[in-house]
């Protein structure tokens, strides 16, 4: 089982208790792009998620590819927290033996239908490589059901 599917829904539903009704809005498939700001040149990723948010808690599954007609693409699975609008969640991308996790810190628009926010991931290189790791902006939409 993947880090992602381990994560425990929270037992106070936060959102609903601000006002915000979670269900069924946010609940659907999800596109958008993922902009790499700290290489050079920026790369720039496109997502189609399905996300359900519920309780307090995120999850979902997706594809990333280089844009949205590539047929080339990377599974992912998505497992977060949601307080009232914040989001926060990590995307842990199957690239191979070991999924490599990015954290994503966002605002969920009044509309419940676009999130957007920043992202930052670790540095994969090992020790040797004395880097940060990186990171970007990211945008993502509900598409109409």
């Amino acid at each position: 089982m993947s880090p992602a599917r381990t994560t425990k829904n929270r037992s106070l539903d936060i959102a609903t208790a601000m006002g915000i009704d979670l269900s069924p809005q946010t609940r659907g498939v999800w596109e958008g792009s993922f902009l790499h700001t700290t290489s050079t040149p920026n790369e720039s990723y496109f997502m189609r998620a399905s996300i359900g948010m519920v309780r307090g808690a995120l999850e979902g599954d997706a594809r990333m590819s280089p844009d949205a007609k590539d047929e080339r693409f990377v599974e992912a699975e998505l497992a977060g927290a949601v307080e009232g609008r914040q989001i926060e969640f990590t995307v842990w991308v199957q690239t191979g033996q070991q999924p490599e996790p990015f954290t994503c810190t966002a605002r969920l628009n009044p509309r419940a239908n676009m999130i957007r926010g920043t992202w930052r991931h670790p540095c994969y290189a090992g020790k040797s490589c004395n880097c940060e790791g990186g990171g970007g902006i990211f945008e993502l939409r509900r598409l109409p059901d």
